[in-house]
């Protein structure tokens, strides 16, 4: 009977949203004191979308026009990528944006050179 009344105060709160146990009082839930959720995992992140101007945009595709135009070659490494970054300090973004961004361009390349050939 002791076993069970213990249990009963270990429920801390509960109802659609889950059943949640820990050691808490009531008083605790009612103030919101009660940590129990605290080992939840956070919620994904939303996506983060990099905002490129026109000069920078010109940078990467004059720098690494090889890597654009050749589908045959894979994509730049990060020790091709740094020194690039290195060179242009305005562009305050991480390697492997970059490297998304040559990819980007690419796709944008093989979708045009692809259209001037498509017979309609």
């Amino acid at each position: 009977m002791l076993a069970l009344a213990l249990l009963m105060t270990m429920l801390c709160h509960g109802g659609p949203n889950g059943i949640v146990w820990c050691g808490k009082s009531q008083h605790a839930i009612k103030t919101n004191d009660c940590l129990c959720d605290v080992d939840r995992p956070a919620p994904p992140k939303k996506r983060e979308r990099t905002e490129w101007n026109a000069a920078d945009t010109a940078l990467v595709n004059s720098h690494f026009h090889e890597w654009i135009t050749s589908c045959t070659q894979g994509l730049p490494r990060k020790c091709e990528i740094v020194p690039f970054l290195h060179k242009n300090p305005g562009i305050q973004c991480d390697w492997t944006k970059v490297r998304n961004k040559v990819l980007n361009e690419r796709m944008s390349f093989v979708k045009r050179r692809d259209a001037r050939y498509t017979v309609v």
